[in-house]
């Protein structure tokens, strides 16, 4: 069980390791104990999760397959395919390693919370200091402002690659928020999800602004509790913003006025994306629905005719759409609509806690546009089987959910 929780925790770690991240590795050492779990009492692999490993084997067919036509086989395979199905295998073996019990779901959601707790402290070191890791790729040298402005990798390489982790673990917060009775954990809760949004705010990055006001829009009910609740995050999120040193928060306005509060018409970044996003739908027709191929997309962007410079996808959708193509990527939006459906069906969870759930699976293409080459990080994986487990354990269910082996 507790597998499960440092698979999750060690994401935290982000690209540290290179390809033998922790997270990686721990997936793989399981099977050498899969002698001890599989007599014991665990999940049951029901119709949700079956339809998920179904697809994941096809995918992954499919992708070897189309490496005979992908124009860049060698990264196809070494850096998505083989990351893919590394990542893929959590969904095989989570529910083996849990059961149909309430330890099971606070295993889950501590190790996405306390993984992002690890990360805090070094965040504000970074803001603060404007010193960095040296996995870090850039300063952020803003184009056409001409200051370095504060932001917060740490692990992950860039801002955006940490926003999305960030955004990943949100939903886990709320969920303690919203399930939790001790008060002050609660306020515990509150104080790591406005620090986790204020530095969102620091690291500018629109797109993550957009899904925390997703989650806050799916909490709201005409009800003085939730009012209140809302009030208050926000109330601690503009006292902690106070507290920042002057020099941060100028840059912070400085960035706000060139970066959020724009003419989108007229920003550069969005109509290069545009572009891309244009190009990889255009690679779906060229190749009759097929898709470019594992790995390829690159390659054929960078010999688009609407190629400005930027030749990563950044959009998790259009990664899988445009080299795997039309029937891989329909495969996968079913496989996104039955965990919603089987979050819609479980009894245990209570109604504010599904619209929780059922953003956490809607902000995902939303999530998936903040960075690039998504495909190889193993915390999209992990995440969408921490959603299909948390959907498929159900406290309520007259007939336990669990089977022996």
């Amino acid at each position: 069980m507790y597998f499960v929780f440092f698979i999750i925790f060690l994401l935290c770690l982000g690209g540290l390791g290179g390809s033998f991240q922790p997270s990686r590795l721990l997936i793989l050492v399981i099977p050498l104990f899969l002698n001890v779990f599989i007599n014991k009492t665990h999940l049951s692999y029901n119709k949700t999760i079956q339809f998920g490993l179904k697809t994941y084997f096809i995918w992954l067919v499919y992708g070897v397959i189309s490496l005979f036509w992908s124009a860049d086989p060698v990264v196809g395979l070494n850096s998505e395919l083989i990351v893919m199905a590394i990542g893929m295998l959590s969904l095989l073996f989570f529910p083996l390693l849990l059961k149909n019990d309430k330890k099971s779901l606070l295993i889950i959601r501590n190790g996405w919370i306390l993984g992002l707790c690890f990360t805090i402290p070094f965040a504000i070191y970074e803001i603060v200091t404007m010193t960095h890791f040296a996995y870090s790729e850039e300063d952020r040298l803003i184009g056409g402002i001409g200051i370095y402005a504060p932001f917060a990798a740490v692990f992950f390489g860039n801002y955006n690659n940490y926003c999305v982790y960030i955004c990943l673990c949100l939903p886990m917060i709320f969920w303690a928020l919203m399930d939790d009775k001790n008060k002050v954990r609660k306020i515990l809760y509150m104080i790591l999800l406005g620090v986790s949004i204020l530095i969102i705010f620091i690291n500018t990055n629109r797109t993550s602004m957009v899904v925390v006001a997703i989650y806050f829009l799916s909490l709201l009910r005409l009800k003085a509790r939730n009012i209140f609740a809302v009030l208050g995050l926000t109330a601690l999120f503009l006292v902690s913003y106070k507290f920042l040193p002057n020099n941060i928060t100028d840059n912070i306005e400085i960035l706000f006025d060139n970066r959020v509060n724009v003419d989108y018409n007229e920003d550069t970044s969005a109509n290069i994306r545009k572009g891309v996003f244009l190009s990889g739908i255009d690679f779906l027709f060229e190749t009759n629905g097929f898709g470019v191929g594992a790995g390829a997309f690159e390659t054929h962007m960078a010999k688009a005719p609407r190629h400005q410079g930027i030749i990563n996808p950044h959009n998790f959708f259009l990664e899988i759409v445009s080299q795997y193509g039309i029937f891989i990527f329909f495969l996968f939006m079913i496989w996104l609509f039955l965990i919603m459906r089987k979050i819609y069906n479980n009894a245990y969870i209570n109604s504010s806690l599904k619209r929780i759930f059922y953003a956490s699976v809607i902000v995902i293409p939303i999530i998936g546009v903040i960075n690039s080459d998504s495909l190889g990080f193993t915390y999209w994986w992990v995440y969408i089987s921490s959603l299909a487990v948390i959907s498929s354990i159900d406290l309520n269910t007259i007939k336990n959910d669990s089977q022996y082996k």
